[in-house]
């Protein structure tokens, strides 16, 4: 039911719901379960879905820690797990939120393939990378992004639209405004 709360946008029903459940695993001697890193992370969800960025950070960072604990370092759920890398940025901290980026899109290429669909990584470390003033080191994930939307989605499809829109305010921002020296290889 708090996961039903917190999907409908409903945080303030969410959070007794999900506190309540992160009661019962702490109780019933499961503080470090599965169970408990989901009713963490829904926590930290809900707190970040209020706008409190700070207050959240604790839950997900202790969720994603029982999660590498009960399923591995290299489980194809942790990034989705790192939500972590979602805070960070909201709260100012770029440079924190690069490692729990750089990390998810490691695991995620072991998991899943370099070129899986569902690999947002690129684009979002090119995005965080291209935030931090980084415009070198961003234009490889954009590029990247792009040609894994091109290839999967294909040309017509907005996620391709908002790729190439990315990559040219990048360019634009180096100084490129005729696109010199576009790779097609990946960072």
């Amino acid at each position: 039911m708090a996961w039903h709360r917190y999907n409908a946008g409903q945080y303030a029903l969410a959070m007794p719901l999900a506190h309540e459940a992160m009661k019962l695993y702490e109780e019933r001697s499961r503080p470090q379960s599965r169970d408990m890193a989901n009713a963490l992370n829904l926590l930290g969800l809900v707190l970040q879905g209020m706008g409190d960025q700070v207050g959240a950070r604790p839950y997900l960072e202790r969720a994603l820690a029982i999660h590498e604990k009960v399923l591995g370092a290299d489980h194809p759920i942790l990034p989705e797990a790192s939500t972590t890398s979602c805070v960070a940025p909201d709260m100012g901290d770029l440079t924190g939120a690069r490692p729990y980026l750089e990390r998810a899109l490691a695991v995620s290429e072991k998991a899943l393939g370099a070129d899986h669909p569902i690999l947002l990584r690129p684009q979002q470390l090119g995005s965080l990378l291209l935030d931090m003033g980084t415009l070198i080191g961003a234009r490889p994930y954009l590029e990247r992004a792009l040609a894994i939307n091109e290839k999967v989605l294909g040309a017509d499809h907005p996620d391709t639209a908002r790729s190439i829109n990315n990559l040219g305010a990048l360019l634009l921002d180096m100084g490129d405004l005729i696109g010199r020296g576009r790779t097609s290889s990946g960072p």
